[in-house]
């Protein structure tokens, strides 16, 4: 029988004991929803959910508008752009289920005139990184083969994609922990033949970086109710492989040890980020070696919010969208 006396360490319903064992409240620490159709701005998005690997138990949320008529639409034929999104949670928690990233995926699908493809990946410390990594570049190759299939077998391939998706014009899209496999993961997509789909740019929100210095923003907003810095490391500490630090490349864009990003051909980058979150520093650190680098890169800062920051929604009455979908534009203009 497990005790209290092995108990190795504790997040929000998650433990992990001495002997290796690990244990999860049935209960998600936020709440799900199953794919619906989504009504917004008088534009229906449908949503289906499709096995990405059913062994390993991944799968996707795909989000369709039924025809886009916003000014936002990007779509310069009959075919739409796509969001491949990964969903944040700290590397531990949450899914494309849950009900928070399921609206923001639709709303995006509605008002951008795009679709949008969520990836539910594995999640640590059960599956320690590289696993997610894997998961959500395994997203990106079924893509692929979608875009090998809609030329030599239409009938195969997935309807929705087959007959709206362009996949020439294809974006990553991750929050949190989900932009920190984004960095990951199109450095990956670089080196990789994924014929047809083509990556045009990156959206990062808050990305989750982090390493054994401490930073300002780290040490001022160490007791933040949203996101503290133990849990922070917590996090961190079921995520990495194990005897791993902070300092490792899956955590420190900036470590020795990480990829030299100066020879890669990345796309243009926006990077979301808050003026109160925990993690501040570690991103304007990135977004400076992204600019030495000479990569092209465009920073939004939202000075007075924390580490939830809900884009693109984060006030109702400002230009989020707009700003997302001319960063697109320009994107798919290169």
């Amino acid at each position: 029988m497990d005790s209290e006396a092995n108990l190795v360490a504790e997040l929000r319903g998650v433990r992990l004991y001495g002997n290796g064992k690990i244990t999860r409240t049935s209960t998600p620490l936020l709440p799900t929803v199953p794919a619906h159709d989504h009504s917004v701005q008088g534009v229906t998005v449908a949503s289906k959910d499709v096995d990405l690997d059913k062994q390993k138990g991944t799968w996707m949320r795909i989000y369709l508008p039924q025809n886009p008529t916003t000014s936002l639409s990007l779509h310069h034929s009959n075919k739409l752009p796509v969001i491949v999104y990964f969903h944040g949670g700290g590397f531990c928690f949450l899914s494309a289920a849950t009900a928070a990233f399921d609206h923001v995926c639709a709303q995006m699908a509605a008002k951008l005139g795009v679709i949008v493809v969520s990836v539910d990946y594995r999640l640590a410390p059960e599956h320690r990184l590289p696993a997610a990594f894997d998961d959500c570049f395994a997203a990106l190759q079924w893509l692929q083969a979608q875009a090998e299939l809609g030329c030599s077998d239409p009938a195969a391939a997935d309807p929705w994609l087959a007959a709206h998706a362009n996949l020439s014009c294809c974006f990553l899209m991750g929050v949190s922990s989900g932009a920190t496999y984004l960095h990951h993961v199109g450095i990956r997509a670089i080196a990789a033949d994924l014929g047809k789909v083509k990556i045009r740019g990156h959206i990062m929100v808050v990305p989750a970086f982090a390493g054994m210095s401490r930073t300002l923003t780290e040490l001022k907003y160490a007791d933040q109710e949203e996101l503290t810095l133990k849990n922070a490391d917590q996090c961190w500490h079921f995520a990495l492989p194990l005897e791993a630090d902070r300092d490792h490349p899956y955590c420190n864009p900036l470590s020795p040890q990480s990829p030299d990003i100066g020879s890669l051909d990345l796309p243009p980058t926006l990077v979301v980020i808050a003026g109160k979150d925990i993690l501040h520093d570690r991103q304007i650190e990135y977004v400076d070696l992204l600019r030495k680098k000479g990569k092209t890169v465009q920073l939004l800062n939202y000075e007075n919010h924390t580490h939830h920051l809900n884009f693109p929604e984060v006030d109702p009455v400002s230009s989020e969208y707009e700003v997302l979908s001319s960063f697109m534009e320009k994107c798919i203009a290169m």
